[in-house]
């Protein structure tokens, strides 16, 4: 058989294949080719039994280890992650902010990057968030007040879509005037909503 062949492999035999895969080489084999992806789709994926054990980057670390407690398996990525915050994840996708404050999503498994709109492009008649260094802004409201913030008051959510790839992102800062932001995916910029009680810290 061809290399070429391999792509056009019957949807039923992908099927068959996919469904002896562990988890990390299932969401890798989905990345192959249109076809592949097409038909993992109509594939239920092993399912986890219990949550995995994310060990992030430290120190003289640059990688994240993954330990899956159902196969007894260390998986090591290859994406240098040094530098980076982990705000969020979603089965297989991290929601991470780098050092110099740039928002983006990563799939685990097959590496593959979803850059985020830039935290000051919101959407807001009331209020606007700017930018005065890699890990500081400032948020300020149509009355003339303003709160300064950094990165260490960020936190955030994620949810993704295996199946659509669609996604939502969702981040505010922990301040006293809390206001919640969010994007799906295509969206430039976020919209806010302002809330009436304060999210809670973790």
């Amino acid at each position: 058989m061809e290399t070429g062949d391999w792509s056009n492999l019957p949807p039923d035999m992908l099927g068959s294949i996919f469904q002896r895969l562990s988890l990390a080489d299932f969401h890798r084999a989905k990345t192959v080719c249109w076809n592949w992806n097409s038909s993992s789709r109509l594939t239920l994926s092993r399912k986890r039994e219990s949550p995995w054990l994310i060990l992030f980057p430290h120190d003289s670390y640059d990688v994240c280890m993954l330990y899956n407690p159902d196969e007894d398996r260390v998986y090591r990525t290859n994406k240098d992650l040094s530098g980076t915050r982990f705000l969020a994840n979603y089965g297989n996708w991290l929601l991470i902010l780098d050092s110099t404050s740039n928002l983006y999503m990563i799939d685990l498994f097959s590496e593959n990057r979803i850059d985020l709109p830039p935290l000051e492009s919101l959407i807001s008649s009331t209020s606007s968030l700017k930018r005065v260094g890699d890990k500081e802004f400032i948020w300020e409201f149509s009355g003339g007040s303003y709160y300064n913030l950094t990165t260490n008051d960020l936190r955030g959510r994620l949810w993704v879509n295996e199946k659509t790839e669609e996604f939502v992102v969702a981040w505010y800062f922990y301040c006293p005037s809390s206001h919640l932001c969010f994007c799906k995916k295509g969206e430039l910029s976020y919209t806010v909503i302002p809330l009436r009680e304060e999210v809670p810290e973790s």
